[in-house]
């Protein structure tokens, strides 16, 4: 099975801001279990060009979606056998002198030699990839029958012969190659493995001191992954930092102080406080010379350490800090943690990078933050922002959609229904950016709508379009309604967007494997009155204590959260508007959101 050690720099490339695509390919035709599910996935022979060539085609978020799916399948389970990180090298060593074999005779096929040979002798079979199979098929004949034979399958026995040692002896007899010139190839080989290792990352550890708890880090990854998902891509360093309180606490002890660098004026300032900052070309602050070499370090509270750098420990309440530096971001961690938080802290501060577009500067100017005009910018900025989320949820859901129907439609011609409800969301895509074309002139009461909805078809059509986002991240999405029809007067497009939010959290915050159900019930009784209701259920692990306690608060909209942010802000609006029961219920086993919606009284 695949070190843990791969696993972790697998997960480290597909997370990193800017995707790589070179690297995770060469990743992958380094591990024989990654190599083999992504081969099968695209349905091509083993080929390192092959390989680049589908990479390229995909975007780099289905990419990272794809990629993720992979990962959880090699991802160590509790007292799986693993690999280790030498055993795992020494089988590709082995590999690698194919490769030299291939150039030493000047054969065709030298750039896919090491990555055949490997998938080969750890048994891997491809069902688009006859050579590989011819490979396997004659793994251990006679050498003496292999006169004549291809060129592969000769180099294959030799390769496949290095564990019992008969290497030197079967390259003499099949190729005709003395002890000596063998053994030159070989030494040519390891040397280009140890510089393939190092270029992966993968170098020998225990020259440094001993192999790290590779393990560890690998789950380390996964949950700063998982709390990365709760981040909003966003241009607001406000925003990024609201979201940044809410998430990092269910990684570290303490929230981590946040800065930012202002390029106008060279200054890093607090984002929760810009009072707090320090000048980058700042000669005392051990913080400052961190950042502009962007490198980490720990500082502790010493009398001989710049004031300002004090002052950040006593803010953070800590007796001695991490520093972490990417981009325009500085991240000043507790270190008295019980993870890793050296590796925690540079993951985690990538997540943060990754989710913050083109920075929008901190306006620290003394304006009066009570005028009218202050107060219009801020409500409208935040009812701007509510748009542009409910936007990009069904444009999201398309885009996830649209790579399904991509697949699909090379062998399904009857695609109709499918693209009615693409369309459908399209237009509800259209109508909720039209709306941020259009300041309200003052307060309006919503009116009652006289639309007539089918509540069922609209579930049934939200499962249908949440579906290949769900199958993306390996989880199993599931509607089952109780009746044929259940027709209420109320607007469509906002029981669209109530259930898309609810829908998308579940699936987002759920891990692979796990299952997200969608139930409409077709009686129901709430306080005496009777109608449907609808429920989302998912196997996510459960709310913070903190969020049940406000969810149904309208001001609360703390971000970052599995199931909060601003799409439960707009969920409880909605459902107030249109007189729709919300309510929740949540364990360690799951949460469950119930939608009641209630018939007119006669």
């Amino acid at each position: 099975m695949t070190p843990d050690a791969v696993i972790y720099r697998y997960l480290q490339c597909i997370s990193a801001p800017s995707l790589d695509r070179a690297l995770l390919g060469k990743i992958i035709t380094a591990d024989a279990d990654l190599a083999q599910r992504w081969f099968t996935v695209l349905e091509i022979p083993a080929s390192q060009t092959g390989l680049q060539q589908a990479l390229e085609h995909f975007s780099d978020a289905d990419l990272r979606s794809i990629a993720r799916v992979q990962a959880s399948a090699v991802t160590p389970t509790f007292g799986s056998a693993r690999l280790s990180l030498d055993l795992w090298q020494s089988v590709l060593r082995t590999a690698w002198i194919a490769e030299f074999l291939y150039r030493e005779f000047d054969q065709p096929g030298v750039e896919d030699a090491r990555l055949q040979m490997l998938l080969a002798s750890s048994g891997v079979q491809l069902p688009n990839d006859a050579s590989l199979s011819e490979l396997s098929e004659y793994r251990g004949v006679d050498p003496q029958l292999l006169e004549d034979a291809a060129f592969a399958l000769r180099v294959f026995a030799v390769v496949d012969s290095v564990e019992t040692e008969r290497d030197a002896e079967l390259a003499r007899q099949l190729f005709d190659l003395e002890e000596f010139a063998y053994q030159r190839l070989v030494d040519e080989s390891e040397r280009a493995a140890d510089a393939f290792f190092a270029e992966l990352g993968l170098a020998d550890a225990a020259a440094e001191g001993g192999e790290p708890d590779w393990s560890h880090k690998v789950w380390l990854m996964q949950q700063v992954s998982a709390a990365g998902a709760a981040l909003k891509k966003t241009d607001s360093l406000l925003e990024l930092h609201e979201q940044h309180v809410a998430v990092s606490r269910s990684l570290f002890n303490k929230p981590p102080l946040l800065l930012a660098l202002h390029h106008e004026d060279g200054v890093y300032r607090l984002v929760s406080d810009p009072s707090y900052c320090f000048r980058q070309d700042n000669q005392a602050s051990t913080i400052a010379g961190l950042a502009r070499s962007q490198a980490s370090g720990v500082i502790g509270d010493q009398p001989d350490i710049a004031v300002v750098d004090r002052q950040l420990l006593r803010l953070l309440n800590a007796e001695e800090a991490l520093i972490t530096c990417q981009a325009d971001l500085l991240l000043v961690t507790d270190t008295d943690d019980d993870i890793d938080v050296e590796t925690a802290a540079d993951l985690y501060l990538g997540e943060l990078v990754q989710h913050l577009g083109s920075q929008t500067e901190i306006d620290a100017t003394d304006e009066d933050n009570d005028s009218d005009l202050e107060v219009f910018k801020t409500l409208e900025q935040a009812r701007l922002r509510e748009i542009v989320h409910e936007a990009n949820n069904p444009l999201s859901i398309v885009k996830n959609y649209l790579h399904i129907l991509e697949l699909k439609l090379q062998h399904l011609p009857d695609t109709q229904e499918q693209l009615q409800l693409i369309s459908s969301e399209l237009q509800r895509a259209s109508e909720i950016i039209a709306q941020a074309r259009h300041i309200p002139d003052e307060v309006k009461v919503p009116e009652i709508s006289d639309e007539r909805v089918d509540l069922c078809e609209i579930l049934l059509g939200m499962a249908e379009l949440n579906r290949g986002a769900a199958e993306n991240l390996a989880v199993h999405l599931s509607c089952e309604v109780a009746v044929q029809s259940v027709v209420v007067a109320l607007d469509g497009n906002k029981v669209k967007q109530i259930l898309t939010n609810l829908i998308k959290n579940a699936v987002e915050a759920s891990s692979a494997g796990t299952r997200v159900s969608l139930q409409l019930l077709g009686a129901a009784i709430r306080s005496g009155r009777s109608g449907v209701e609808i429920s989302i259920t998912d196997q996510a692990g459960g709310l913070p204590a903190a969020v049940l306690a406000n969810w149904g608060q309208q001001q609360a909209s703390s971000k970052g959260e599995q199931h909060q942010g601003i799409g439960l802000k707009v969920v409880i609006d909605l459902c107030r508007e249109l007189d729709i029961d919300l309510d929740v219920s949540s364990s360690s086993s799951g949460t469950t959101f119930r939608l009641f919606f209630a018939f007119p009284s006669n």
